[in-house]
């Protein structure tokens, strides 16, 4: 609110990423808002977007450059959200009249079918997981109706989720329903069920018996869970654990040779192992945090899966880059994270379980964001790096931020969007013609994103003041960058010291490739038939990139010649596994050349070694060799191998790009958005404490409008956001 004197109150956003512009759009949704605050977001380098951020090269056909393969779920309500309401301000005040995304799901596809790289004997199967539609589409208003809550669903709700897709395929695949089970119901349940009437006509000598009954009790004690006693529970998790220990006796010389029963007890096996754990593990009633301080794959053993280390469980893993130093042989993610995150993958997507964006993630998200907030009158900074937040003498607050100017604009503020084919998008690289010192940082080919980069202390910095260039400050970089800028908070705090020591990061590399085959021309689904609109995808293969995407929905938005030839772009991506000690940033400019070759070399002998399990139609010899390095799309002279030079490779080894990571029992010392133990500072991020505490695109949404509501009072209802609850309206 304006101070006494009726002046604005300056809101300083460090960041241009999901959290960040979610905080800045939020902030300026609320009517008047011009009357009683300034935002300005201060941006490293260029561009917004953070680790979503993304480029155009304009020499090699206006291709797309990305940080990865990004995908948004179906369950991603907030995030949404807030996208349909951009696209539909985006529209009404004409921003961008001739762009082929005039509203929301204009720029994102659905997906609905997931494909494992499953290892079998000495061979690697396709193992396709198909989901099928759902209602409604994600981000609906009603959801957020401060008057009528939606109410997200509880840790029991997930238990009859469960059940009803257990009996439901264990009804579809008879040789596991029909299965015999050596089972008869102990005097203390029996004494607890038979007056319900559950037990009435009841036969418990076959799996989908046992199944049947659990799901009708299970559905009984869902009507308030709050009600019903530590026995009740114990009946319903012996039913399971009775079901659990009869599941696949006597099928398993079948398993390696009938693909359909093993990836049927398989799923059956995860499923009931959830279900089992949600209970014995009291989360139904006491939260997923109860179950933090577990390794997923632990926690899964724990709860007696026969197969903990399943394709299920490595896609889930590989999705969320759950690899400590990004060490493919130390797999950690927290089971509480991994459990509700993949609960919500599975039962509360709308539309879709997964949406494909139709162009770059900057194009697609950022862009749209950047020319409404601009419109609104949301200042940017671009071209700033922060080098300290200062506190004050008594400790108590942040007081000051000091920022490295890294160039200066020629007349009036930066613009820093191109348009191809009408779409606002992101350059690769400044647009050096608007900048002061553009010519030299183009001649000396600086990365102003680097945290390496030899372009720094060369124009000035800037310090800004609270109680003149700002009130509060949002913090919205991402973790990494803090123990280096935020020192005197980290020297205050244990908290922080805490926060940053166990809220870890890893690397991650990104490989993309123009091919002149379709992904069905080269092989991908091994005789598999697939619905024409479901494109190519898979994960839980081999290391180095064990993360596949066809994207050759991004063609028509790039600007190839037709004698290119392009029929797909392929997204590939994985950890990069930390060569520990990483180099303190500015203190090692070769640092990011070595790792940039590391993710060729590891491209080149992914190709060379494993291009005839994923794509056996598209190596030389067929099925044997390496990847036929011709259909590679160049628009150069390179020949051979050497076309893979003219392919994208990335290394995300920056503080700020690094990937949060879920480790176990690390979720105590994540910080709230509006519990930073600072006055004036607000956090944002996917690293800060939500429902989720995963790193993903809805975790950083989620923390963004906590931080607005936490300045502001809005939005008054975040959905899922511990509890969705409803905030008492500051205004």
């Amino acid at each position: 609110m304006a101070d006494s004197a009726n002046r604005k109150r300056k809101i300083a956003i460090l960041g241009g990423g999901v959290g960040g512009m979610t905080t800045a759009f939020e902030l300026t949704s609320v009517p008047g808002w011009q009357e009683q605050y300034e935002v300005t977001v201060y941006q490293l380098g260029w561009r917004l977007g953070g680790k979503g951020a993304s480029g155009r090269n304009a020499h090699i056909a206006n291709r797309i450059e990305e940080h990865g393969l990004h995908m948004w779920f179906g369950f991603y309500d907030n995030a949404f959200n807030v996208m349909r309401h951009v696209y539909r301000e985006l529209a009404e005040r004409k921003l961008a009249p001739d762009s082929p995304f005039q509203e929301c799901f204009d720029a994102f596809e659905p997906h609905s079918r997931s494909t494992l790289a499953e290892p079998v004997g000495n061979e690697w199967k396709l193992w396709s997981l198909s989901f099928p539609p759902a209602k409604g589409l994600p981000g609906d208003d009603c959801l957020f109706d401060s008057k009528h809550p939606v109410q997200p669903p509880q840790p029991f709700d997930y238990v009859l989720f469960l059940m009803d897709w257990m009996v439901k395929h264990s009804d579809d695949h008879q040789r596991i329903g029909e299965q015999p089970a050596d089972f008869d119901l102990p005097e203390w349940a029996k004494l607890l069920l038979e007056p319900l009437g559950l037990l009435a006509g009841a036969s418990c000598r076959a799996i989908g018996d046992l199944l049947r009954l659990a799901h009708r009790f299970s559905a009984w004690i869902s009507s308030d869970v709050s009600r019903y006693t530590d026995l009740h529970f114990k009946v319903l998790h012996h039913l399971l654990s009775a079901i659990h220990a009869e599941l696949g006796k006597g099928l398993e010389d079948a398993m390696e040779h009938l693909d359909e029963l093993r990836r049927a007890l398989v799923s059956l096996d995860f499923i009931l192992t959830l279900a089992k754990g949600l209970i014995g593990d009291d989360v139904v009633r006491r939260g997923f945090q109860v179950i933090d301080q577990y390794d997923f794959v632990e926690w899964l053993a724990r709860h007696g899966s026969k197969f903990p280390n399943s394709a299920i469980v490595v896609g889930i893993y590989d999705a969320c880059f759950a690899y400590e130093h990004g060490n493919p042989a130390t797999p950690r993610f927290s089971a509480a994270p991994a459990l509700h995150g993949n609960l919500r993958c599975l039962f509360t997507y709308h539309k879709a379980a997964m949406f494909r964006m139709k162009a770059a993630m900057g194009d697609t998200v950022f862009a749209p964001l950047y020319l409404v907030l601009r419109e609104r009158g949301v200042k940017f900074e671009f071209f700033r790096r922060v080098e300290n937040v200062g506190l004050s003498a008594d400790g108590s607050a942040v007081d000051s931020v000091e920022m490295d100017i890294q160039a200066t604009v020629k007349s009036g503020a930066y613009q820093p969007l191109i348009e191809v084919d009408k779409l606002p998008a992101w350059p690769n690289v400044p647009l050096y013609d608007q900048l002061v010192q553009g010519e030299e940082i183009r001649a000396g080919n600086f990365n102003l994103e680097s945290a390496y980069t030899e372009w720094r202390d060369r124009i000035g910095h800037e310090v800004l003041r609270r109680g003149t260039d700002f009130d509060d400050i949002v913090l919205a970089m991402s973790i990494g960058p803090i123990p280096h800028v935020c020192k005197e908070l980290l020297a205050a705090s244990e908290k922080w010291r805490n926060m940053t020591q166990f809220v870890a990061t890893t690397q991650t590399q990104a490989m993309q490739l123009w091919l002149t085959r379709t992904a069905e021309e080269m092989g991908w689904n091994q005789g598999m038939k697939f619905p024409a609109d479901d494109r190519a995808m898979f994960c839980a293969f081999r290391e180095p990139f064990d993360t596949y995407a066809d994207f050759s929905q991004l063609i028509p938005r790039e600007q190839w010649r037709p004698e290119d030839g392009l029929k797909q772009i392929a997204y590939l991506c994985n950890c990069l596994p930390d060569q520990l000690p990483i180099p303190v940033p500015f203190t090692d400019p070769g640092f990011p050349k070595r790792a940039l070759d590391t993710v060729r070399e590891n491209g080149r002998a992914f190709l060379a070694s494993y291009a005839g399990v994923a794509w056996p139609a598209a190596t030389d010899p067929p099925g044997t060799g390496p990847l036929d390095w011709n259909l590679l799309v160049t628009q150069g002279s390179e020949s051979g191998e050497g076309r893979l030079d003219a392919q994208y490779f990335r290394a995300n080894i920056d503080p700020n790009e690094r990937y949060v990571l879920s480790l176990p029992g690390s979720a105590q010392y994540r910080l709230e958005s509006d519990k930073s133990g600072f006055d004036h500072l607000y956090l944002a991020g996917d690293w800060t404490a939500t429902d989720m505490n995963v790193g993903c695109v809805e975790a950083a949404v989620i923390s963004g409008r906590m931080a607005s509501r936490a300045i502001c009072g809005y939005p008054r209802t975040i959905y899922c956001a511990f509890g969705g609850d409803v905030a008492n309206c500051a205004g």
